[in-house]
């Protein structure tokens, strides 16, 4: 990988789980790109530009990698609006309008919890639609557990802009425990229930060893993505980053950064491989019998895979939504990927609601 240090070489994570991908991905695909434009989210080309570089339908089909068609295509769409939404916020986001930013994100929360938007906007429209269809999927303790960790996810951009504004670097430890949320796996796995042969139960959804599981595999593939994201994000001014903030700290160069962060994810993946380990054992001497049982080995099984997916994925696009090429060839009114309709008059902005998308 380029850096301003020169050539540095990605680590060669451990990642001793097998690669999956699901046939489906060309059907959900187009779903997608069809749901964008119906709510006129890639409203211009450098927008579907930076959406086909970041290819949030492949994302989707080696995290849901068993899911069918309507549910790979809803997860899909989950991600083409989270993507957007992530660059809006981490990158275009140049002013750090704070209170914007809170004022959006409000907003968001409102419509998970079946409120509306103060302000509504393309982006609140697709999110309604996306929650309507999710809220549908399974029963209320799953949704509440949905809502939980997406709630969280969100409001970590709302935590990053604050340390920004008071000029405070996080350190290491915080920008961890923030990250379990903010790298979005566990919502998206929270969603991967909808395609197992029955929602698990309440005591397993709820229990601390399966946290502790899901905690280790969401940093491990928070890791990977501080690594492959490193180099833009420096470039974009964007500091929560365990690359970055190790170069600031210790004084690393890119290639020392690259190779400690890639320890801390060779770290997590041991952690996880040791609780799954216990997690399975427990489940087979004391766990649920018969079909129960066999969704929580599904739920590991997607959780195992995904890990494996999520590294594939970032040396898929590491050349594309990583690379510099699109900021450094545009113009100083073009640095954004997308158009500036989440943060700007926030307060004052209106827009008719489009007709509900049929899926």
């Amino acid at each position: 990988m380029k850096t301003p240090d020169g050539e540095a070489r990605i680590p060669e994570f451990h990642i001793p789980v097998p690669y999956e991908c699901n046939p489906l991905l060309e059907q959900a695909s187009c779903a997608m790109w069809e749901w964008l434009d119906h709510y006129d989210l890639m409203a211009t080309e450098r927008a579907r530009q930076r959406t086909r570089q970041s290819l949030p339908d492949l994302s989707a089909a080696i995290t849901w990698t068993r899911a069918g068609t309507d549910l790979l295509s809803l997860y899909a769409c989950w991600l083409g609006w989270a993507f957007r939404v992530d660059d809006q916020l981490d990158e275009d986001d140049r002013f750090q309008r704070l209170q914007a930013r809170e004022a959006a994100i409000a907003d968001f929360c409102a419509i998970l919890h079946g409120g509306q938007p103060a302000v509504p906007s393309a982006l609140t429209d697709a999110l309604k639609d996306l929650c309507a269809r999710t809220s549908r999927l399974g029963p209320k303790p799953w949704h509440a557990m949905f809502v939980h960790h997406i709630e969280q996810f969100f409001h970590t951009y709302v935590q990053e802009a604050r340390l920004d504004r008071l000029g405070r670097t996080p350190n290491l430890r915080q920008h961890v425990d923030r990250r379990v949320y903010s790298v979005g796996m566990l919502w998206m796995w929270d969603l991967g229930e909808a395609t197992l042969t029955r929602f698990l139960p309440d005591t397993i959804r709820n229990n601390d060893a399966l946290f502790r599981l899901r905690r280790a595999a969401a940093l491990q593939i928070a890791f990977v993505n501080d690594v492959f994201g490193a180099v833009r994000d420096d470039f974009t001014g964007y500091q929560h980053n365990a690359v970055g903030l190790l170069r600031a700290r210790d004084g690393l160069s890119y290639q020392e950064a690259f190779d400690a962060v890639g320890a801390m994810a060779d770290d997590q993946m041991a952690v996880f491989l040791r609780e799954h380990a216990l997690f399975e054992d427990d489940l087979t001497r004391n766990g649920p019998p018969g079909h129960t049982r066999e969704a929580v080995l599904q739920h590991l099984q997607q959780i195992t895979v995904s890990i494996r997916g999520q590294h594939a994925w970032h040396a898929t696009v590491a050349t594309q939504r990583y690379a510099l090429d699109d900021l450094l060839n545009a113009s100083p009114d073009e640095l954004g990927s997308y158009p500036d309709d989440l943060l700007t008059h926030y307060k004052n902005r209106q827009q008719p609601n489009p007709a509900p998308y049929r899926a």
